[in-house]
């Protein structure tokens, strides 16, 4: 009710009762922690309405970004975020809300468009403009010193030369790059950036200049933000970002991408890795193991190191293993057991939210990568003869197969979800999610006050199209 005061300010001014909404919309994140999953979908309800009176409101739009890509429908993430018109430094320290794994949430362009007629987001190139003011802002910063340096203005050196480091090696730049390239793998689309130059040689001394107080906190000292509340995944650190950096390193070392492979070692990596906090999700953890004994793989064929044949075929009979729990999973997702399931609104409503996409796309792009490995390995083995031909042959055509019928499974999965929650009872059963269920459901009641029944639905039309579209993302993530 608050939000009708100052009902006569301009749309750009804040009004009184914002922070009343805020609030009331971190209110259902803490109950949506204690099990109520209806609360989420009034959190948007509470955030929409929110910005419908007040357009510019900048911490509503960062928290209705970071709601929208918990429940997975990155293009309604997007859509939000492009009114947050970030730029300049905002791009390292802000970009993070939207682009923490979204090449596992959302890969692939939206096939939904604006009003305007315009694309409504495109991942492969939105990381990719973040980057190239990194790199652009970099060369400015470099003529900056030299300007101080004839002009012996050594004071301001003294500020600069920090602010530099830490934008050359900051967390930011070095997991979009990440998220950029995996988009790359997943559409076969590549920007026009040098990802080699911006690498470098990694610094192991990498900086976090992520703004996290940008959210509000209203919670007691000690208590969980609203930020880790509605976070897709634990917050990346240096040990996921090692575990990215591994995963390019073997890409380039299969010579699926313009990398050197030799852009990063294992020294850094473990340097990386030392005393980091558990900052991967369960699949992220599982595809780093497979990805290290790819590596093994690839190594004792390409570059005559130290592993031993009988540590060559104890790696395969692994990497085998992997697959086929890979395809089980794929074949049965929602099993019990699983690591593939959907998010439960109510007890009748399941639907895909960020965890559904990112074990999807973590477990296709883990297949494809030991299906490139596979053929790489037989490809050097030619040349090599360190095992029998026609045995690592039937070896690399079982993997090539067994990738297909992953995808295949995942794209069939993908399909029925679209036809699941592209029905009319599905826009009301949203709808009715928000609006009371009970008599004593006294926020239901408020919201069914507050929101006209045709504005729910709009919002609820558009949340089944954002996850149409994810799911479009999937059927379109072919395997080549």
């Amino acid at each position: 009710m608050s939000l009708t005061v100052g009902s006569s300010l301009p749309v750009s001014e804040r009004r009184p009762g914002d922070e009343a909404a805020i609030l009331a919309a971190i209110g259902c994140i803490h109950l949506l922690d204690n099990g109520y999953t209806e609360s989420i979908l009034r959190c948007v309800a509470i955030l929409e309405l929110l910005l419908s009176h007040s357009k510019h409101n900048y911490t509503a739009l960062l928290m209705i970004v970071r709601v929208y890509l918990y429940l997975g429908a990155g293009s309604k993430a997007a859509e939000h975020y492009a009114r947050l018109d970030v730029k300049h430094i905002q791009n390292q320290t802000i970009s993070w809300v939207i682009f923490t794994r979204i090449s596992t949430i959302h890969p692939h362009f939206s096939v939904r468009k604006a009003r305007s007629g315009q694309t409504l987001w495109d991942p492969a190139t939105s990381p990719s403009n973040a980057l190239k003011w990194m790199n652009k802002s970099q060369v400015q910063m470099k003529y900056g010193i030299s300007k101080f340096l004839d002009n012996e203005s050594f004071v301001n050196l003294l500020d600069y030369i920090p602010y530099m480091e830490k934008s050359e090696a900051s967390l930011s730049k070095y997991s979009l790059i990440c998220e950029s390239l995996r988009i790359s793998r997943f559409t076969d689309k590549m920007e026009d950036i040098n990802y080699e130059g911006s690498l470098g040689q990694v610094n192991p001394e990498v900086y976090d200049v992520r703004d996290t107080a940008a959210f509000p906190n209203y919670e007691a000292y000690g208590q969980t933000r609203f930020e880790e509340m509605i976070c897709p995944g634990p917050t990346p650190g240096k040990g996921w970002l090692a575990a990215q950096l591994r995963i390019l390193r073997l890409v380039a070392l299969l010579g699926r991408q313009t990398l050197n492979p030799d852009f990063v070692s294992d020294r850094i990596l473990n340097t990386l890795e030392k005393g980091t906090i558990d900052d991967m999700t369960m699949q992220e953890h599982d595809a780093n193991h497979v990805v290290l004994g790819l590596n093994l793989l690839v190594c004792f064929m390409v570059n005559n190191g130290p592993t031993m044949a009988r540590d060559f075929i104890r790696t395969m009979l692994i990497v085998e293993g992997c697959m086929s729990r890979n395809l089980e999973v794929a074949a049965q997702p929602f099993a019990k057991g699983s690591t593939i399931h959907l998010f439960p609104l109510t007890l009748a409503l399941e639907v895909p939210d960020w965890q559904f996409f990112h074990t999807v796309f973590v477990l296709l792009d883990i297949c494809r990568l030991m299906s490139w490995a596979m053929e790489k390995v037989a490809q050097e083995n030619r040349i090599a003869r360190k095992v029998e031909q026609k045995w690592i042959d039937t070896k690399a055509a079982w993997c090539r197969t067994r990738t297909r019928e992953v995808y295949s499974h995942v794209h069939r999965t993908a399909s029925k979800l679209q036809a699941q929650i592209d029905q009319s009872k599905t826009v009301k059963e949203v709808t009715d999610v928000c609006f009371s269920r009970s008599q004593d459901d006294e926020i239901g009641e408020e919201l069914q006050k507050l929101i006209d029944r045709s504005r729910m639905e709009m919002w609820s039309k558009e949340l089944i199209a954002s996850w149409k579209d994810a799911l479009d993302g999937v059927i379109r993530t072919t395997f080549s």
